[in-house]
């Protein structure tokens, strides 16, 4: 139950108008959570705050309680929301879960836009808003998305997964390779030296060359 030190803290941190005083206020919450005094239905109850730091800040609580209790509406929460500041947040406590619980509802988020959304330039008729909203949310979720598949326990393989080798951002075709590496199978070794030789990113040439070098060594 949260008591008037909680409540002063959580207002800090969501009114404070100095940065230093919000650090301060987070910091209050961390500890109370490690001294026992937040427990696992404080956050849950949190999940519904209108302040946005405040429900971030429950989303982050509740994946370190690794709360089975709140799998089921962070997965709600990261289905319906259109914020990708959330998303990523969402993203980021996947990740601290290690499940693959959630990878359902990340790949779902991560399913390209109907096919006729690509034509259309002004979006004229009612629901086109939405496919390109959703792909402006894919963009800003993708690198975070691809850290929370490396840091499942048992991750899982998609078609838009793979596409992801050939993005624009390096370090998207980064994290990819390093999905690759972890899970295969590896990307054709044609492919790998194009990479290796040719790709603008260093962090990405050096990726690519490891792993040519270690589909090259014998196991």
């Amino acid at each position: 139950m949260l008591k008037e030190q909680h409540l002063l803290a959580l207002d800090q941190l969501a009114n404070g108008t100095d940065p230093a005083a919000r650090r301060s206020a987070h910091d209050a919450l961390i500890r109370f959570e490690e001294m026992g005094e937040l427990k696992e239905a404080d956050f849950l109850d949190l999940l519904s705050s209108e302040e946005a730091v405040v429900r971030n800040h429950a989303i982050g609580a509740l994946a370190r309680f690794k709360s089975d209790a709140a799998r089921g509406p962070l997965k709600a929460l990261f289905e319906r929301s259109h914020d990708p500041i959330l998303l990523q947040e969402l993203l980021e406590a996947f990740a601290v879960y290690g499940s693959s619980d959630f990878t359902s509802v990340v790949l779902k988020r991560l399913k390209p836009p109907t096919w006729w959304a690509r034509f259309v330039k002004k979006p004229a008729i009612k629901g086109f808003e939405g496919l390109f909203e959703e792909s402006f949310l894919q963009e800003h979720i993708l690198l975070s998305a691809l850290k929370y598949f490396l840091a499942c326990d048992q991750p899982k393989w998609s078609k838009q997964i793979k596409a992801l080798i050939n993005h624009k951002d390096p370090m998207i075709r980064l994290n990819c390779l390093r999905l690759y590496d972890k899970i295969g199978p590896l990307p054709p070794l044609e492919r790998l030296e194009q990479l290796s030789k040719h790709d603008p990113s260093p962090l990405v040439r050096d990726a690519a060359a490891l792993m040519i070098k270690k589909a090259d060594t014998p196991t």
